[in-house]
């Protein structure tokens, strides 16, 4: 089983690692979605939580990053298998309604040096919803 300060602990440690390799912080709060997902299906556990939680932000990163990031040179083979299964234990669905993302985006952008989710998209458009 895994704890709320685990969870916690371990979304804070993501959003390091998101701003440390310069995602976007959708993608950040997008590999939120993923873990919570994950979490309520008993697929994370004490000892698998990190591996799970870099395996979310590198498939929210393929899916929203705007970015063009070499995967390859970053992961081994094993880190592609985990990869597949997180996928398959995520029903094949990377694309999450908007309701489910917001909430985290917001935190996220709150905890940030952002003032608000306007200030953080500069007036760009974020999906439908335009700054």
């Amino acid at each position: 089983q895994i704890t709320l300060s685990q969870i916690r602990n371990l979304k804070s440690r993501m959003v390091q690692v998101g701003l440390a390799q310069d995602m976007e912080l959708s993608s950040v709060a997008l590999a939120f979605v993923y873990m919570e997902k994950l979490v309520l299906k008993n697929f994370v556990g004490k000892l698998n939580r990190r591996l799970i939680a870099s395996v979310c932000l590198l498939l929210a990163a393929k899916v929203n990053d705007p970015k063009e990031t070499k995967y390859n040179d970053l992961l081994q083979v094993w880190f592609y298998q985990q990869e597949f299964a997180v996928y398959a234990a995520l029903e094949f669905n990377l694309y999450i309604p908007l309701w489910q993302l917001v909430p985290h985006l917001e935190r996220i952008i709150e905890a940030s040096d952002y003032k608000s989710v306007d200030d953080y998209l500069g007036g760009r458009t974020f999906f439908a919803v335009k700054a």
